[in-house]
């Protein structure tokens, strides 16, 4: 079967499942705010990092798994997109050689910069945080000299030993879990490599930092839900290359009123739900755990779009981590941004928090 026709079977089966039939509104929950937390897979590990440091007042933990520092598409005077492709990334079948990796100056430049006009929140946050990072030594997308000054990146605002970088497993790129997806060093759909390696349970237990409980399949449930709600006023979710359902994993627990984690995950691109289905969300391995440790995870989904302006166009269903919804992308008031954390608030609007 063409992969043409692996994203056409994916999509058909997404839109016909139960999940998307009944998307309702987020619930609103018992959210303890000092552990909510976020973390991403290639665009969505840039974007992990944008939420991390732009809401870095909401936000006490990051994963970053193939991404690249904070606001590393405009570290240099090349268009944002070729920056992103060439220098944060190198992407397959352009035939131009990989010029990164990215400046750490150059973020962190940004970073003081976005503070000082009040565009993102008190970097000063970041220094009780926790953050781990991925780098799999096959992955040719994001290669680890990348994820390289990520570390470097962090290691300037979070204390070095709350930092934990795991870059010698010969994954390609990809989510490693335990015994789902493609072989570890492949890349291919849906971007989860079987590496006998639980990612998802070591970035909720560095982030939590807390020894978890054993994993339970069953007590939790994946709900779909609209996320045209949380976009703004007279603005569709398409228009942000958001699709209009996202995803939400809720313990037992959790529904029935105990005081709870947050977790965000950000799916890569051609990893929405239009392009693998629920693959992602029901095989990542975030949930198991998050059952059995009180965790709400959350699950918002990006899609594809496309535009005759090549830095508006968005042909993968990428997070927006170069600018094609515009170029203060990597701020709070960024439409994406935006939209993530007003799912955040709404989960956690419920009436038993202290």
């Amino acid at each position: 079967m063409t992969l043409r026709r692996v994203a056409a079977a994916a999509l058909i089966l997404w839109a016909s499942s139960p999940l998307a039939a009944q998307a309702q509104p987020l619930p609103a929950l018992d959210i303890d705010e000092s552990a909510v937390t976020v973390s991403g897979l290639s665009s969505g590990a840039f974007m992990a990092v944008q939420l991390h440091v732009a809401y870095s007042s909401v936000f006490s933990g990051a994963g970053v798994v193939a991404g690249g520092p904070f606001a590393c598409a405009s570290g240099t005077f090349w268009p944002r997109l070729m920056t992103a492709t060439t220098i944060c990334m190198d992407l397959e079948g352009d035939f131009v050689p990989f010029q990164g990796p990215p400046d750490v100056d150059a973020s962190a430049k940004a970073t003081a910069a976005a503070h000082e006009r009040d565009a993102i929140d008190d970097p000063g946050n970041l220094a009780d945080d926790r953050v781990y990072l991925f780098s799999g030594s096959e992955d040719a997308t994001v290669p680890p000299a990348v994820m390289d000054t990520v570390r470097e990146y962090y290691a300037r605002y979070v204390d070095p030993g709350a930092i934990r970088y795991v870059n010698d497993i010969a994954a390609g790129h990809g989510l490693a879990t335990l015994d789902e997806g493609v072989a570890c060093d492949a890349t291919g759909a849906p971007y989860l490599n079987d590496c006998d390696y639980d990612t998802a349970h070591e970035i909720l237990a560095h982030l939590f930092h807390v020894e978890l409980k054993p994993p339970d399949d069953d007590a939790g449930t994946l709900s779909a839900f609209d996320q045209a709600g949380y976009v703004g006023d007279a603005v569709d979710p398409a228009d942000i290359s958001l699709s209009q359902t996202g995803y939400v994993f809720v313990p037992a627990e959790c529904e029935g009123g105990s005081r709870c984690r947050l977790h965000v995950v950000l799916h890569g691109c051609r990893q929405h739900a239009s392009a693998v289905g629920t693959a992602f969300v029901e095989q990542a391995g975030f949930n198991r755990w998050a059952a059995a440790n009180r965790t709400v995870v959350l699950y918002p989904q990006a899609r594809a779009t496309t535009s005759w302006w090549p830095d508006r166009t968005n042909p993968r269903g990428c997070w927006d981590w170069w600018g094609y919804t515009g170029a203060a992308y990597f701020e709070r008031d960024a439409p994406q941004l935006r939209a993530v954390m007003n799912m955040v608030r709404a989960l956690a609007a419920g009436e038993n928090r202290q």
